[in-house]
């Protein structure tokens, strides 16, 4: 019943992908008769299946994230290339993608290698969930570079102008945040003498997952620079940075960290304080 359920979770999130991806791309260019859009989310689903064979076979998930970044560069220059828009803006956001996704796929595959496994995977390597867990990441990948892809697939170009300017400032602000979090955590748990202890200092102090902040931002930049380009169905790219803040904030970021630190520290008065005083992601009270 479990790998049925599981196969059932695949096929639907497959198809309600290219369900998307087709409706946003509609009013774009078009290969071999199909939205472009639509052809490069599959490339996006058919790079996750191939790398999920040798995963499975080897039983690893080290593969996963990098796996993930690799994806974001090369369906990007894929777009690129296939792109009728080779302008100053398709170039800026390729650059942007590139410089993001190496960034985060070499820091997350040094953290796995140092760490030996990923929790997140413990009883999700059976065939049907670790398949599921693939194909769920093409849904992230997808979502999450949407407005970029109608950025590229565009046929309404627009002059490079005010929202560009913005987008690249929110992009460049929220890479900071995501850069200097990372270090700083690192950072704290190289020091010996902060073992068990969790990190209430630098950016942590204002948020408890700024890194998740600067992502948020980092890809509302990206919405921004593709406003001008929506039309019809591609205000669909919108889905972007509101995925991005669900995903982290619900699915696979927040809940889970939250609920291990809870697990760890959760008699600790000093970690009560911090978690009572310190917002969650963002640096303010929400309500």
């Amino acid at each position: 019943m479990k790998h049925i359920r599981n196969l059932i979770i695949t096929a639907i999130t497959l198809l309600f992908v290219l369900l998307i991806a087709y409706l946003s791309g509609l009013d774009g260019n078009y290969i071999f008769t199909i939205p472009l859009l639509v052809f490069l989310v599959s490339v996006i689903i058919l790079i996750q299946w191939i790398m999920f064979l040798p995963s499975y076979l080897k039983s690893t998930e080290h593969y996963f994230d990098i796996t993930g970044s690799i994806t974001f560069i090369t369906v990007s220059i894929l777009a690129f290339i296939l792109s009728d828009n080779k302008n100053i803006r398709s170039i800026l956001l390729t650059l942007l993608i590139i410089v993001w996704a190496t960034r985060l796929g070499i820091f997350l595959l040094k953290r796995v290698k140092a760490a030996g496994s990923d929790g997140r995977f413990d009883d999700l390597k059976d065939f049907s969930t670790f398949f599921m867990v693939w194909n769920l990441q093409a849904l992230w990948i997808t979502f999450t570079l949407l407005s970029s892809l109608i950025i590229f697939t565009s046929n309404h170009p627009d002059n490079f102008g005010i929202y560009d300017y913005i987008g690249i400032i929110t992009w460049m602000s929220g890479l900071f945040i995501e850069v200097v979090a990372d270090k700083q955590k690192s950072d704290f748990k190289n020091d010996i003498s902060n073992k068990n202890k969790f990190i209430s200092t630098g950016l942590w102090k204002y948020s408890r997952h700024p890194n998740y902040l600067g992502e948020i931002i980092l890809w509302t930049g990206i919405t921004i620079i593709a406003i001008p380009l929506f039309s019809g169905w591609s205000w669909l790219g919108l889905i972007s940075p509101a995925f991005v803040f669900i995903m982290l904030k619900f699915i696979s970021g927040v809940r889970i960290l939250e609920s291990r630190a809870d697990m760890k520290w959760g008699k600790d008065k000093e970690y009560l304080k911090y978690k009572n005083s310190t917002p969650e992601i963002f640096p303010f009270k929400i309500g």
